[in-house]
């Protein structure tokens, strides 16, 4: 379980979602956001910590000590690696991935990945000022609709393309309301799986994936005429 908590954390700072100085959350609420127990948590930590990516603090919180250059080189598929990657080519691969996997969880789901999907957006709506949080928070979220699909080969590429560090990404979520309409897509992908209605949860990601795509290009165009 350590590991597993380790490569998630590892995964957020190797796209860029979680950047060097970052303060994570309390242990107490980090195990609530990954419903696993504190001491899985700590181990994690400790484990990211020994290897460099983290700074443990007494009495503070612990902060993302590296960047995402020095992480986690040894994967045996990376999109990084691949030429000619944008954000377009990614958005591409979302685009077909997710909703075909959100359409197979509606057909898989169960109750307890949908009392976890909800305790997820319930805890969201205190994270509109901390994307730190919500980074950890969402990963889990369409994690947890990955996993659901069943199919190990797919899981792994929507992860990483899921994972993959677009251009003004934290600028979305710090400052132009990308988590409270999150927020609200996640609302709406999860009455449509609670419905187990495969069509509707398709179009929700797929509409989910399109307005990220709209907001991240008009981020974009406000960057580019600053002076």
């Amino acid at each position: 379980m350590r590991e597993r908590i380790a490569s998630s954390l590892a995964d957020l700072i190797a796209a860029g979602l979680l950047q060097e100085g970052d303060e994570l959350p309390a242990e107490r609420e980090l195990a609530a956001i990954l419903e696993v127990s504190r001491d899985s948590v700590r181990g994690a930590l400790r484990l990211l910590a020994e290897r460099g990516i983290l700074e443990i603090g007494h009495g503070t919180r612990t902060r993302v000590r590296t960047s995402a250059a020095t992480i986690d080189e040894s994967r045996r598929f990376d999109l990084r690696q691949l030429p000619d990657l944008t954000d377009e080519t990614v958005f591409d691969a979302r685009r077909l991935l997710e909703p075909d996997l959100t359409r197979r969880a509606a057909e898989r789901i169960d109750a307890p990945t949908l009392s976890r999907l909800a305790k997820l957006i319930d805890a969201q709506h205190d994270m509109l000022d901390d994307p730190v949080r919500f980074q950890i928070s969402d990963r889990e979220f369409h994690q947890s609709i990955f996993e659901t699909a069943g199919n190990q080969v797919l899981i792994g590429f929507a992860a990483q393309a899921y994972a993959y560090a677009y251009t003004y990404r934290r600028d979305l979520m710090r400052h132009h309301d990308g988590i409270r309409i999150a927020i609200r897509h996640h609302e709406h992908i999860f009455e449509a799986l609670q419905a187990r209605d495969p069509d509707a949860a398709a179009a929700a990601m797929q509409d989910h994936i399109e307005t990220i795509a709209m907001l991240l290009e008009a981020v974009d165009r406000q960057v580019e005429v600053r002076p």
